[in-house]
């Protein structure tokens, strides 16, 4: 069931103050009307374009998981792995992610797809404002993932069809649990995904 009713205690301005920390500091906030939007998703389901895309219709800060993970620690994800391991990477995924949802500003944010199964995360997220799951058939986001030249990608090694699978069972329960609403990607563009986005983001208000 979507979770409606957390839009409403968004639209109330409500201070939330967390512990000060290291990487992905929880800092005091204010919460303005409409929270953060958030993608969540597969590997290859289109979050980092189609939340840039989303950013500039919207006006908002793009927070990219990514990205931020980079930034703040100076490697890539398939670097980390290689150098700390998996379970490193996700913690740091995590961390980094909470600190972007603790951000003041309203922003569209874009999470790692493996956070959604760390508890602290999953819940952050459920309070952050409005998550959007674009879904979409394993085929087709191995088939976006080798065009786009992405194999390099942590687990996926040159076999992205046998990781989806693998993956999937674990992850997209959780995406339908935390999902406000869910955007079929199959064969979309960008530009058609980010629209069925906002309408559903809108109405949702």
């Amino acid at each position: 069931m979507h979770k409606r009713s957390r839009l409403n205690e968004c639209a109330a301005v409500e201070v939330c103050s967390f512990e000060r920390g290291g990487i992905g500091d929880n800092h005091g906030m204010v919460r303005s009307r409409w929270c953060h939007l958030v993608l969540v998703g597969m590997m290859g389901s289109g979050k980092t374009a189609v939340g840039r895309e989303l950013a500039r219709r919207l006006d908002r800060p793009f927070l990219d998981n990514d990205r931020l993970l980079e930034a703040q620690t100076g490697h890539t994800a398939e670097e980390l792995v290689e150098r700390f391991g998996e379970p490193a990477l996700h913690r740091l995924e995590t961390a980094v992610l909470i600190g972007a949802l603790n951000l003041v500003t309203p922003a569209v944010v874009t999470a790692a797809a493996g956070v959604v199964l760390d508890e602290d995360c999953f819940a952050r997220l459920d309070a952050a404002g409005f998550v959007v799951w674009l879904r979409a058939r394993s085929a087709a986001l191995a088939d976006r993932i080798q065009h786009s030249g992405d194999e390099h990608r942590p687990f996926v090694a040159g076999r992205p069809g046998a990781v989806l699978e693998r993956l999937a069972p674990q992850r997209e329960p959780r995406y339908a649990a935390i999902a406000d609403a869910i955007v079929d990607t199959d064969d979309l563009s960008v530009g058609t995904i980010a629209s069925d986005v906002v309408v559903q983001f809108r109405a949702a208000g």
